[in-house]
């Protein structure tokens, strides 16, 4: 073969084309414009600015209030189920355009929901301790009254049906707004297997109109932190689950006494930690 003058011939090795350097990595991975909502099936994040499509579990497809029934919130992003706990007239939750989902619905003591994007061995987000990596959730929330929020949480509790009441999980992690003073005081509950649950006061409190966001981070060896505001609380809890505990997370809300006639849900987020 006779090369042309001045042509030059490059030969490369085709491991040397598929080595991991930084240039060849970034060939393959996702832009940073790509939301990851787009790429990740077991993480989520919902700030609700869009009008849910709500569905029940019966056999019309409508919504129900009945004590324990099951029902569907679909966003644009997310479909979340709740259970009602109670009986509740007032069917939905109501979105507002600025303030995303309120969870008060028909305002009565001792009733409410509890929330979740899925607590089925179906669903994505169930995360096994000592297998996945480290998770967390996170929620965003705001009340025009906090003494009516009893309990207002988010938390992880063991793959399991739905139940009323939350001690009868056998294993969880909360935090959020337990009691009825005024400025409300947020309080972490855990409980590990079925042996009492345990509330620890942070002795941080929340007034009326104020934004809050809630945090909980699991590693991947069960070990559990909090945040309040993006911060450890000023009291915490050690908490570790059992390796093997298959767990979903959850909000919940029960309306007391004085009654909030608006619990916003401004944003929730769930997934790997990294």
């Amino acid at each position: 073969m006779v090369m042309p003058e001045g042509m030059i011939l490059t030969f490369f090795n085709s491991e040397e084309l598929l080595m991991p350097t930084p240039t060849v990595i970034n060939q393959w991975r996702y832009s940073d414009a790509i939301n990851r909502r787009s790429w990740d099936n077991r993480y989520f994040f919902d700030d609700f600015s869009t009008m849910p499509v709500y569905a029940g579990n019966t056999g019309t497809g409508l919504p129900t209030g009945t004590a324990g029934d099951l029902n569907t919130l679909q966003t644009g992003f997310s479909n979340f189920q709740w259970n009602v706990i109670g009986t509740q007239t007032l069917l939905t939750p109501t979105w507002s355009s600025t303030a995303g989902i309120n969870l008060a619905q028909d305002q009565t003591a001792a009733e409410g929901m509890e929330l979740s994007a899925g607590f089925s061995t179906l669903t994505d987000f169930q995360y096994t301790v000592g297998t996945d990596n480290a998770f967390f959730l996170k929620g965003q929330f705001k009340t025009d009254d906090v003494s009516g929020c009893n309990p207002l949480i988010i938390g992880f509790r063991k793959l399991a049906a739905f139940n009323a009441t939350l001690s009868n999980y056998t294993d969880f992690v909360s935090i959020g707004l337990v009691g009825t003073a005024d400025p409300n005081t947020i309080k972490i509950q855990t409980q590990l297997a079925t042996g009492g649950v345990t509330t620890t006061d942070t002795t941080q409190t929340l007034a009326d109109n104020t934004l809050v966001t809630f945090e909980i981070n699991v590693s991947s060896a069960g070990v559990v932190t909090y945040k309040i505001n993006g911060s450890a609380p000023t009291v915490t809890a050690a908490f570790t689950f059992a390796s093997g505990t298959i767990v979903v997370q959850f909000v919940r809300l029960v309306q007391a006494a004085d009654i909030a006639p608006n619990v916003n849900c401004n944003y929730l987020e769930c997934g790997f930690q990294s």
